[in-house]
């Protein structure tokens, strides 16, 4: 299903006014016949994941509903999979009422009672109940919405429900989407009466299943009373809301719900528990998804520094870790529990005795992991450095206390503390205090590694490709499919569109980046007990194409060309500091081609060169601009009696020319001739750069 999905993304999708000498985007346009010529007689994972692959691009809104039909009438899973959701995303936003019952077919709780008892696969009602999100995306949808909110807390219907953990994440991800950023608008305001906020809340902190949250809806009440009369052999359902299946979705729900609204009062429902007792009463990775559901909502007071990171953690936590530490440098006897590294203080006191060691840990990890991959969500395809350097600084962090690669570890911690400040002897303190069990390292690994992938997507960054080629070759029975697909994401999203493409960071494009990068990887191909793995593909909704090329209008090739690019003045991932001293900077220099930031940043490119006429692009006042630049192409004519640089990249024959000029304007060099003094056009950026030269016409 994968390589099918992989072979379908090498179709650039169809762009109607793609100029022809822009090799960025190669528009295509896959017709119905092609799609379904190419239809195997016998159903086959690789033909699903293609047509996964052509609705991500938009070519799949051609098949007739007759052909859908012949599709779902397969009863194969990975292709109705790929139909449902393919469909869903050609039609994305579109609240297209055919693809809505097509969705509807395949949820039983969206059908009669005589029908209800249908057999449906649970990959399938997963990827129907995400498909409904998708097709209703950021509408505010009432019935949906109520549908979806009733959905996350509603009880198992028997034992034919498996995987029901990801059926209720999907839900609630599907109600994010619908309510996409709605929290604070006057859009929300027919979604009043739902309660939406706290029921929520209700969903991630448990309770009573009797006692109301606000004025609830019956169509709810009917839902859950409904649920009660069925029962199932493998979760024990009792008066409570089993928070363990309820609390993933209703966090994240929360969080796109209020994305980027700055809602302190909606933060304030993903407040992190302060005291030791509280910690125990959370498991460890829903820590991981409030941070992440926090940062969400506080937008813009997300800074990408280590101290931002470390804020994070309770007061009493860090107290808690402050002790570990401690007791590790005063060299008090620990030892190891061969089962999960757990480690037990051999110091009996009265505090040691009350505290699980092992929970702390597991807490401290996932919180600054949330930490992280918040930060990968906010600066992601900014190419911000400081970004960077937080998140390669933890990845050290985590590096180090996994342990167990070839080199001592002391050792590596004194390579990377050349690259990394403040790392080494932080780092040599806690490995022994602070490690948690092997898969919430793992886990921890997986998320930032992704987190510094998102960051630096399409740049082909080098320090970030040497440290995830180092964690990739680790390969032993403690390491899980789950954390090589991790690292393998981080290293593709590197060079996402061979550098010519990075992600976009609008509210849909995170919403999509949330889905498919959901931190909770599986143990094999077929894991999708806790999150359906086609979902892993919605990153491409992300994708923007960004990259930009110069092109000679006098040879109509390719040139290099440095450019300088202006930026609005409100943007914080561009700039200079260590720390937190970020200062902005509003300009950039580049030498084209290359990525550059969002176009939605950008004011204007000009052409910085003294080889170059002048050239200027004001995307912010001129709309002949704005489409140019959509085309990802800049036009340059190159002055008479200039080398171009792919010629003379370094001024070196230019340079060779100056000499001799001093000894007679009218010297001839082999093929070069020198150019007088009075024929050299002065350029205010004449001082910067050297390399004046001309070809020989002889």
């Amino acid at each position: 299903f994968h390589n099918g999905v992989a072979a379908g993304l090498r179709l650039q999708p169809f762009i109607s006014n793609t100029h022809p000498k822009s090799n960025f985007r190669r528009s295509v346009c896959i017709t119905r016949t092609w799609i379904v010529y190419n239809r195997p007689e016998v159903p086959t994972p690789q033909h699903g994941g293609l047509l996964l692959a052509l609705g991500l691009q938009r070519q799949l809104a051609g098949l007739a509903m007759t052909d859908i039909y012949e599709y779902l009438t397969l009863s194969h899973d990975p292709t109705t999979v790929g139909i449902l959701l393919g469909m869903a995303v050609a039609k994305y936003g579109s609240c297209d009422a055919a693809i809505s019952k097509m969705l509807c077919l395949h949820i039983p709780a969206l059908l009669p009672q005589p029908f209800a008892e249908m057999e449906v696969s649970a990959v399938a009602q997963t990827a129907a109940i995400i498909g409904i999100g998708l097709l209703y995306c950021a509408t505010a949808h009432r019935l949906m919405a109520e549908f979806l909110l009733g959905e996350i807390a509603r009880r198992t219907n028997g034992d034919r429900m498996c995987d029901r953990e990801a059926y209720t994440l999907s839900a609630g991800l599907a109600l994010g989407l619908v309510t996409l950023g709605k929290g604070a608008t006057i859009e929300a305001a027919g979604l009043g009466d739902l309660h939406i906020a706290q029921r929520l809340h209700r969903a991630l902190t448990g309770g009573c299943e009797h006692q109301k949250a606000g004025i609830r809806s019956a169509f709810c009440c009917k839902t859950t009373e409904k649920g009660h009369g069925m029962r199932g052999s493998r979760v024990r359902e009792g008066e409570y809301i089993n928070t363990d299946v309820t609390a993933p979705g209703a966090i994240l729900a929360l969080g796109l719900y209020f994305l980027r609204t700055n809602s302190t009062a909606a933060a304030a429902r993903l407040q992190l528990p302060d005291t030791s007792v509280l910690i125990d009463t959370v498991r460890p990775d829903l820590m991981l998804l409030r941070v992440v559901a926090r940062a969400l909502i506080l937008w813009d007071y997300v800074r990408p520094s280590i101290d931002w990171v470390e804020s994070q953690l309770p007061a009493v936590l860090q107290n808690y870790m402050r002790t570990l530490k401690a007791s590790t440098s005063s060299k008090v006897e620990v030892s190891v529990k061969i089962g999960y590294d757990h480690y037990a203080c051999s110091k009996q006191s009265a505090l040691q005795s009350a505290v699980d060691w092992s929970t702390i840990r597991q807490t401290h990890a996932n919180i600054i992991a949330g930490g992280c991959f918040a930060i990968g969500l906010r600066y992601a395809g900014t190419g911000c450095s400081m970004a960077a350097g937080t998140l390669r600084h933890f990845l050290m962090h985590f590096r180090a206390l996994r342990g167990g690669d070839s080199a001592p570890v002391h050792e590596k911690v004194a390579y990377e503390s050349k690259h990394i400040p403040n790392i080494g002897t932080a780092v040599l303190d806690c490995i022994s205090a602070w490690r948690p069990d092997q898969p919430t390292l793992e886990i921890c690994l997986g998320v930032i590694s992704v987190s510094l992938g998102m960051v630096m997507a399409g740049t082909g960054d080098l320090g970030s490709l040497r440290i995830l080629r180092h964690l990739r070759w680790r390969i032993d029975e403690d390491i899980t499919y789950g954390t090589h697909m991790a690292i393998h994401i981080a290293i593709g999203l590197l060079f996402v569109g061979s550098g010519r493409a990075s992600l976009s960071r609008s509210k849909r494009a995170i919403a999509a980046l949330l889905i498919a990068f959901f931190p909770r990887f599986p143990q094999n191909a077929g894991d999708n007990q806790y999150h359906l793995q086609p979902l892993r593909h919605l990153w491409v909704l992300a994708t923007d194409w960004r990259g930009l090329k110069a092109v000679d209008v006098d040879t109509d090739a390719d040139a290099s060309v440095p450019l300088q690019v202006q930026l609005h003045a409100s943007i914080d991932y561009v700039g200079k500091g260590v720390a937190d001293s970020l200062v902005p900077s509003q300009s950039l220099w580049v030498m084209a081609p290359d990525l550059l930031p969002p176009f939605c940043d950008v004011t204007c490119v000009q052409v910085v060169s003294e080889r170059y006429h002048p050239a200027a692009l004001h995307i912010s006042q001129n709309l002949q601009h704005v489409s140019s630049i959509s085309q990802h192409l800049i036009y340059v004519k190159r002055r008479p009696g200039y080398l171009s640089y792919s010629q003379d990249p370094y001024a070196l024959r230019g340079k060779m020319c100056e000499t001799q000029e001093s000894r007679s304007d009218t010297c001839t060099l082999g093929v070069l001739r020198v150019v007088a003094t009075w024929a050299r056009p002065s350029h205010p950026f004449a001082g910067k750069e050297t390399g004046r030269g001309s070809e020989s016409v002889d």
